[in-house]
């Protein structure tokens, strides 16, 4: 399968450019679908996360990238769909909410660009939208590290989270900010949590 060799290939290149670090491998989904939430602090994060998760998963990427057909073709074959993000997408919507019913794994940043560590931006709703409106729990992934050159990296996979108190209800802004909050306050948790464990290593 192109997306294994793919993987494979890019794991090799950055084993010693680009060192990863994987905490919480066996809180990992990985028989049924998830809805995998990662912090947004860099243009490797899809990347780090595609080599620690191990399996294919599909990912929005902005509808620019497409338009060089080769490249285009490259990023279709890794998961990625186009999505336009400076209007209301409806067939990137209809894409995602297929792949999560169908039980395949999806990754999406809550912030929906890059933040850099210690800054705050507005949390979009999508995450939680997407996972209420398919039952699909979220698992909330911490990257933080270096993303340069022979500066490790790690990635930190949480406790998937299933909101099922919120299954059935009406999504109102107040149900999918709540959901969107916790999301992003699990992922800043856990990285905090990890760079404790670190320090004492």
């Amino acid at each position: 399968m192109f997306y294994r060799f793919a993987v494979a290939v890019v794991r090799a290149v950055l084993y010693f450019i680009m060192p990863m670090t994987v905490i919480g491998k066996e809180k990992i989904v990985y028989d049924k679908g998830v809805l995998l939430a990662g912090n947004h602090q860099s243009m490797w994060d899809a990347i780090f996360v595609a080599l620690a998760y191990k399996k294919k998963m599909n990912f929005m990427a902005k509808k620019e990238l497409f338009k060089f057909k080769p490249f285009g073709a490259l990023l279709s074959a890794l998961g990625a769909f186009p999505v336009d993000r400076g209007a209301a997408d409806l067939k990137a919507v209809k894409t995602a909410l297929g792949i999560l019913k169908g039980g395949k794994p999806m990754l999406m940043f809550p912030e929906g660009t890059r933040v850099r560590e210690g800054e705050q931006a507005e949390i979009k709703n999508g995450v939680a939208m997407f996972a209420l409106k398919t039952q699909t729990p979220i698992q909330p992934i911490s990257l933080f590290g270096g993303f340069r050159p022979f500066r490790r990296t790690y990635v930190v996979f949480g406790d998937p989270i299933a909101y099922t108190h919120y299954y059935g209800q009406k999504l109102d802004s107040t149900v999918l900010s709540a959901v969107s909050d916790d999301v992003i306050c699990q992922i800043r948790k856990n990285a905090e949590d990890a760079k404790k464990v670190l320090a004492k290593q």
